[in-house]
């Protein structure tokens, strides 16, 4: 299908349409000029003939003369929604306008797909949609054992299990979708080691709910064997006078104790005590001289790891640049670390010892890690918000932006760009929201910009206009009125 909002799509195919249909414009973008004294500056362009799909739409004034119809398609050329800043007028309703431009833009696409389908250059249009969208093929991956070294017996990975961590550590980031009870915690221990003896990695860190921290702690233990090269930021074994871990005998539904299935001995799980917060602070200020290759800790504790200034204050420019925060958070987000800290008032978005003293930690970028597992990532849906052209689209959710899914965020994209877009590694069952925002949210950590933008995706808005099906839907509004307006249908 082909689109006028579709940025894959290069301007003079469109500027070639609009004319047939007797609409006459200019699509300018930035470059540079000479002023009369000779002088190079950037400034506004013809684009013509350009394939920077962010330039600027603009009717010709005599266009713009004709009807009140030219006005309204500029704004839907620049990326707004149909009925932008519409007012009554001459006896007309501004719904009833509304509806008019809608039935306009919407014959308006449907020749627009003729035009790009019957066009002579066909055959290069199509090559270059394939290339866009079609341009992957899965490869088949191996499905054996791991054949992973100084791992315990007492787990088996299926074939299943084997050819995603396979996966996972080939192409370095990814969202493991398997559904509840598949063995996504086992897969992701599994990934750890596997992608750390294969020499892509050295340092993990998989970040969990607090609520799971003592299952995560006793399935490595069961997976690993032991915990001579893990950190567990949360807690540690009991010990007797002696040093020894204390132990108690896993008990089966019936309270007996439980026999493993591969070993056929009975199991056993160290009795845990809870690190107090002095223990916690040091453990977090272990990290970037301990030579362990993997770190477990909740969301609030990694929440607390703050970030240099640059890097917030470069993140925080970057999406306010491209409509994915407002400018207010992002020079909030970009003030210093103490300011923020201050005007937050937020318990446990920064560093904080848990005592009546709150002390810096490390800084992110310096603890080492160069893979980041987050166990339940639906958690980090809602880091950015929709543009303001989306918002008013009718049945879509806008996920409220929240604090902590941003910190994830700007991590996030540290890491893919410190490590050449590999880095994170997500855990979740339910990997498709209601929503197609959160559905990007979850795919901004994991991708780069740069792969949204090969497919001409720039904003939160693009997205939803690329894979979203917007359609004329009938909405209630409080007052009992039904009326006519654009929403997500799909």
């Amino acid at each position: 299908s082909f689109g006028l909002h579709d940025k894959w799509v290069l301007p003079r195919y469109k500027l070639e349409f609009l004319k047939q249909e007797g609409y006459s414009m200019r699509y300018m973008v930035q470059g540079e000029k000479q002023s009369d004294t000779g002088e190079t500056y950037v400034g506004n362009v013809n684009g013509a003939d350009s394939s920077d799909p962010n330039g600027t739409w603009v009717v010709e004034k005599y266009t713009r003369a004709r009807s009140d119809f030219p006005n309204q398609l500029e704004h839907y050329m620049n990326g707004r929604s149909i009925g932008h800043n519409v007012r009554e007028k001459g006896g007309e309703s501004a719904e009833e306008r509304t509806a008019r431009f809608r039935e306009q833009v919407n014959a308006l696409e449907e020749r627009f797909g003729h035009f790009m389908q019957t066009h002579g250059e066909f055959s290069e249009i199509e090559r270059t949609y394939n290339l866009t969208f079609n341009n992957y093929v899965a490869p088949e991956r191996d499905t054996s054992a791991l054949g992973l070294e100084g791992v315990s017996a007492q787990v088996k990975l299926h074939w299943y299990q084997n050819q995603a961590v396979r996966q996972l550590s080939e192409e370095g980031t990814g969202i493991l979708g398997h559904d509840v009870g598949l063995g996504k915690s086992y897969q992701a221990l599994a990934f750890s080691a596997y992608d750390r003896q294969m020499g892509r990695s050295k340092k993990h860190c998989i970040v969990v709910p607090k609520a799971v921290l003592a299952n995560w702690y006793m399935e490595s233990k069961k997976f690993l064997g032991n915990h001579s090269d893990v950190m567990f930021v949360g807690f540690e074994p009991k010990r007797s006078a002696g040093g020894d871990i204390l132990q108690e005998p896993v008990l089966d539904e019936n309270g007996n104790p439980k026999k493993n299935a591969h070993t056929g001995e009975i199991e056993f799980q160290d009795l845990l005590t809870e690190d107090s917060p002095a223990e916690v602070y040091q453990k977090m200020h272990q990290i970037p001289q301990s030579a362990v290759g993997l770190v477990i800790m909740t969301y609030e504790k990694f929440a607390t790891i703050p970030m240099r200034e640059e890097s917030r204050a470069k993140y925080a420019a970057k999406w306010a640049e491209k409509s994915m925060m407002s400018r207010a958070d992002a020079d909030k987000i970009g003030k210093s670390y103490q300011e923020a800290k201050s005007e937050l008032k937020a318990e446990g978005d920064f560093a904080n010892d848990g005592t009546k003293k709150k002390q810096e930690l490390p800084y992110f970028e310096d603890m080492g890690f160069d893979r980041v597992v987050v166990d339940e990532a639906h958690s980090f849906k809602n880091s950015f918000s929709m543009g303001a052209d989306a918002q008013k689209l009718a049945y879509l959710p806008n996920p409220v932006p929240s604090q902590r899914a941003r910190d994830m965020a700007m991590k996030t994209a540290w890491m893919r760009e410190k490590f050449d877009g590999k880095g994170t590694i997500l855990l979740t069952a339910t990997p498709v929201a209601n929503s197609p925002i959160e559905i990007f949210n979850m795919l901004t950590l994991v991708i780069d910009s740069a792969e949204f933008e090969r497919l001409g995706i720039y904003t939160p808005d693009d997205f939803v206009r690329q894979f979203g099906m917007i359609q004329d839907v009938e909405k209630v509004r409080v007052s009992g009125e039904i009326v006519n307006t654009e929403g997500l249908a799909g």
